[in-house]
Parts: structure tokens; C-alpha cells; sequence
């Protein structure tokens, strides 16, 4: 499978992945909307280890393992910035 076609295949899953979570957060939580980055990383990180242990051959595994190093990156920052959010909104005075 080429990077182009891999990476295509990944935004489209986490494009899905991320609707979905959100449909869901909508009825039931709004907590759940300040994840979506982090679940949506966590996603494209799964599908690119799949594709890095039964699919990639040559120069493809150093595409997915940096493909997986900057989704990495990415996951560590979507949960700094929800943990971020949700202490301001408990440290936040709440008026009903």
C-alpha cells in the first residue's frame, strides 16, 4: 500500500471515527467533545501500527513509523488541551 493511499485511509477513518464521536458526545455528553482530537489520533495510530506489522514492506515502515511518532505527538497535545479545558471549567463558577 502506498503512503498516498495510506494516509487517504487514515483521514478518511479518523474523519469517521471523529463523526461518530461526535453524534454520540451531542445526545448523551458534552464531555466527550473536547476527546475527539485525542480519539481520533489514537484511531489513526492503530490503523498505522496494523499497517506497520501485516501490511508495509521496504522503505513503508519508516513512513508509518513516523506517520505513528507524529500522531504520538499529536495525541500527547489534544490531552494536555482537554485537561486544560476541563480545569478551567471546574475551576470556572457555574450559574443555573
Amino acid at each position: 500500500m502506498s503512503i498516498q493511499l495510506a494516509i487517504v485511509a487514515s483521514v478518511i477513518l479518523m474523519g469517521i471515527i471523529s463523526y461518530v464521536t461526535y453524534l454520540f458526545s451531542k445526545r448523551s455528553s458534552h464531555k466527550l467533545v473536547k476527546f475527539i482530537p485525542a480519539i481520533t489520533a489514537i484511531t489513526g495510530i492503530i490503523f498505522f501500527y496494523i499497517k506497520l506489522q501485516f501490511i508495509s514492506q521496504g522503505y513503508d515502515v519508516i513512513y508509518d513509523m513516523i506517520a505513528i511518532i507524529l500522531l504520538s505527538v499529536v495525541l500527547g497535545f489534544s490531552l494536555i488541551g482537554a485537561l486544560i479545558i476541563e480545569l478551567i471549567q471546574w475551576k470556572k463558577p457555574r450559574h443555573h
